[in-house]
C-alpha cells in the first residue's frame, strides 16, 4: 500500500485530503506545517509528497529544498498543492524540482491521477535500479563499492535504499547476511559475507570474525582480550564484539588497538 503524506496548514484540506486518498486505497499521514512535515518524512517514510506553498515559517519551496538535500528524501515524488496559479508560481516549483503543481480548490480526480502517475514513473525507476544494482541475486559480476556508494536492498521484496557509510554491522545468517544500519534498520539480503568482501571498501570495513563485517568508522574502541583477541565497542551497539584469533591480526596491523 503506497503511502502519502500531506503537507498543509489549512486543517480542513488535510482532513479532506486524508479522507479521499485513504478510500482510493492508500495509507496516509499529514502535517500541519513545513518543519512538522519534514521530521514526519523520517518517520513515515512516505512514496510521494503533497504539499502547500504558503504556509508560515516554512513554506513549500522550503520544504522541498531542505528535502531534496538528503539523498534518501530527494527522490520522492513531491507535488505541491496550492492556492497560487500564475504562470511564474508554477515555473518557480517546477524549477525547484517539482513532480506537478495542482492549484486549489483542487479536482479529485485531476489530484489521484497525478499521483497515480507520479508513483508509476517512481516504480518504474525503482525497478530499473535494482536490475542494475550489484546486490541483484542474478548478477555475478559485483561492482567494488566506496564510502559514498548507494546501494538498494530488497527486503521483503520492497527496496530500500541506503548509503554505504550507515552499514555499521554486516553478520552472516547461513546463506544470508543481516545488514545493519545507523538508523538501526536490519535488512536480511541473499549474500555471503565473502561477497560482501569483494566489493567492500578495504578502508572502511573490517571482518573481525568468520560471520561478522564492521564498518571502521563506528568503532569506539578496541580492547585487548583473552587469547590475542579483542573486544570490539561500536557506537550504535550496546554489547561490544569479540574478534576471533583469524581476524585479530588484521587489528594488530592496523596500530589502533
Amino acid at each position: 500500500m503506497p503511502k502519502i503524506l500531506i503537507i498543509d496548514d489549512d486543517e480542513s484540506i488535510r482532513e479532506s485530503t486524508t479522507d479521499l486518498l485513504e478510500v482510493c486505497g492508500y495509507e496516509v499521514d499529514s502535517a500541519e506545517n513545513g518543519a512538522a512535515g519534514i521530521k514526519k518524512v523520517g518517520i513515515f517514510n512516505p512514496d510521494l509528497i503533497v504539499c502547500d506553498i504558503a504556509m508560515p515559517d516554512l513554506n513549500g519551496y522550503a520544504v522541498l529544498n531542505e528535502l531534496s538535500k538528503n539523498e534518501k528524501t530527494a527522490s520522492i515524488p513531491f507535488i505541491f498543492l496550492t492556492a497560487k496559479s500564475e504562470i511564474s508560481d508554477i515555473r518557480k516549483g517546477m524549477q525547484t524540482g517539482a513532480d506537478d503543481y495542482i492549484p486549489k480548490p483542487f479536482d479529485p480526480e485531476e489530484l489521484l491521477k497525478s499521483i497515480d502517475l507520479r508513483l508509476k514513473k517512481r516504480n518504474r525507476l525503482l525497478t530499473e535500479a535494482i536490475k542494475d544494482v550489484s546486490f541483484n541475486e542474478d548478477n555475478t559480476k559485483a561492482k567494488t563499492l566506496n564510502k559514498d556508494s548507494n546501494i538498494i536492498l530488497m527486503s521483503n521484496n520492497e527496496p530500500v535504499y541506503i548509503n554505504i557509510s550507515d552499514v555499521v554491522i554486516i553478520r552472516s545468517v547461513y546463506k544470508y547476511s543481516k545488514v545493519t544500519t545507523s538508523a538501526n534498520k536490519r535488512i536480511l539480503v541473499k549474500k555471503l559475507l565473502k561477497e560482501w568482501e569483494e566489493i567492500l571498501p578495504s578502508d572502511l570495513f573490517l571482518r573481525i570474525h568468520k560471520s561478522i563485517i564492521i564498518n571502521l568508522s563506528f568503532v569506539t574502541k578496541f580492547e585487548n582480550w583473552f587469547d590475542s583477541s579483542y573486544k570490539v565497542y561500536l557506537k550504535n551497539l550496546d554489547e561490544p564484539l569479540v574478534s576471533s584469533r583469524r581476524y585479530s591480526k588484521k587489528i594488530r596491523d592496523m596500530r589502533i588497538a
